[in-house]
Formats: C-alpha cells, sequence, structure tokens
C-alpha cells in the first residue's frame, strides 16, 4: 500500500477556461436575476440560494440539467463526461455568490444612494472604500458628467473582493476535496451522477 505523500496529481486545471466559466455563469445568473419584475421576485426566483438553511444553489442543478439535456445531442455527448460535468457544477457554485438576491447589484446602489440621502451621518457609518463621496455619488445620481474613477476605484475593488474571495474560497476547497475524495479515497461526485 502506498503512503499517501507519494500520491502525485498530474492533471493541471487551466485558468482561462475557468475564469471564463465562472464570469459566463455569473454574467447568466445575473441577467436572469435583474430581470425578475420585481425585488421580490428576485429574492424567491434567483438562480442562487433556494433555501437559506440549505445553502444549496438552483443554478448548478439546472446546469447540469441543460447538459444532460444537451447529452442526447451526438456533438454534446462527446463533450460531457465526468471532468465536464465538476468543471460546470465549480463554475456555477462559484457564481452563485455573484447571484444571490440580486446582491450586490441592488445592495450596491442603496449604499451609493445613502450618501446622497443622508449626507452628514453618512461617513460616520459607511467608510470611503465602500461608497464614494457624497459630490461623487451625485454626479452618479444626476448624470451628465464623466465618471470620477479616484472616487470609485477604491469602492469597486472593495466590492469585487466582498464577492470574489468566498467565490475563489469556494473553488479552492473544491480543489482540496477534489483530491482527498475522488483520487485517494475514491468516493464518486454525488452531483455528477445527478446528470
Amino acid at each position: 500500500m502506498k503512503n499517501m505523500s507519494e500520491i502525485k496529481i498530474k492533471e493541471k486545471i487551466s485558468l482561462l477556461p475557468t475564469l471564463l466559466g465562472c464570469i459566463l455563469f455569473g454574467v447568466i445568473g445575473s441577467v436572469w436575476t435583474l430581470l425578475q419584475p420585481s425585488r421580490n421576485m428576485a429574492v424567491l426566483y434567483n438562480l442562487s440560494l433556494s433555501s437559506c438553511a440549505l445553502v444549496l444553489s438552483v443554478f448548478s442543478f439546472n446546469a447540469l440539467f441543460i447538459v444532460s439535456l444537451l447529452g442526447r445531442f451526438k456533438f454534446f455527448r462527446r463533450l460531457i463526461n465526468a471532468r465536464s460535468l465538476t468543471y460546470i457544477y465549480a463554475f456555477t457554485i462559484a457564481a452563485m455568490f455573484y447571484n444571490n438576491q440580486a446582491a450586490p447589484h441592488e445592495n450596491l446602489v442603496a449604499i451609493i444612494a445613502e450618501r446622497y440621502s443622508f449626507p452628514v451621518t453618512s461617513y460616520d457609518y459607511v467608510p470611503l472604500f465602500m461608497a464614494p463621496s457624497v459630490e461623487a455619488a451625485e454626479m452618479f445620481r444626476t448624470g451628465g458628467s464623466g465618471v470620477p474613477w479616484g472616487d470609485y476605484a477604491p469602492m469597486v475593488i472593495w466590492w469585487w473582493l466582498i464577492t470574489t474571495l468566498p467565490a475563489l474560497f469556494a473553488l479552492s476547497l473544491s480543489a482540496i476535496f477534489r483530491k482527498r475524495w475522488t483520487d485517494i479515497e475514491k468516493v464518486p461526485f454525488p452531483q455528477t451522477m445527478v446528470a
């Protein structure tokens, strides 16, 4: 029996398809959520979390269902295997963090609106790296001028990190579990068995 430290994984994961897949599913989920007729509909019919207690993504199972339907066509049948299904599942789980009940889309606008709604007290509760200054928020509201990127850059970086780091954490965790469960313990990946 081999020692666990002697087992080496030869598979390399390409970063470009991973990024493109996460962006694609992030855009699809965001468009779906933001095209809902009302905020209540966006909360109930988003592609992200189906239940707060389960933290289970509807998006990943819908994607696997669509892929299983595409598998009926000869062209797609050769592309569908356990590896591609695992990638699709990981992409949709990562995109889930971007598509949670229209957040950060609607919530971010509310934080910017906080600046011009309550300009006196806003700075006490919302720091400048989370929302732009009152002047920049007023330009955002009224329009007609260029984007003050100096005011918006810290905010964009902050909210990008807040939404991207959990997705990167989920992808990292899935890579760790894949090595432990699939390569060492030979446990099948249950989400691919569904499709």
